[in-house]
């Protein structure tokens, strides 16, 4: 096994995409807290921080369920052989 084979899966643009939303998703009540304090509505901590956490939780098991589905593919994908040129197709 390759080392090139072993770390494309995690260069998808999906797996990209994901880790992403999971960082977002853990940093997203920082982020809101922050920009309601600048904006000096302090008062919608509550609520905003209640939301954000359901919201964020959802979307990071999603971002953690399509990084374990590509590495899961990527492992499918290394574990079949690869199929025989059939001659019989070619001119």
């Amino acid at each position: 096994m390759s080392t090139p084979s072993r770390s494309r899966w995690f260069r998808e643009p999906r797996v990209l995409a994901a880790a992403a939303l999971c960082l977002l998703a853990f940093l997203g009540n920082r982020i809101v807290t922050w920009a309601l304090d600048a904006l000096g509505q302090s008062q919608f901590h509550h609520q905003a921080s209640f939301v954000l956490h359901v919201v964020g939780t959802v979307a990071f098991v999603y971002g953690a369920m399509l990084i374990f589905e590509a590495y899961g593919a990527a492992r499918r994908a290394r574990a079949e052989p690869a199929e025989p040129v059939d001659g019989s197709l070619e001119p």
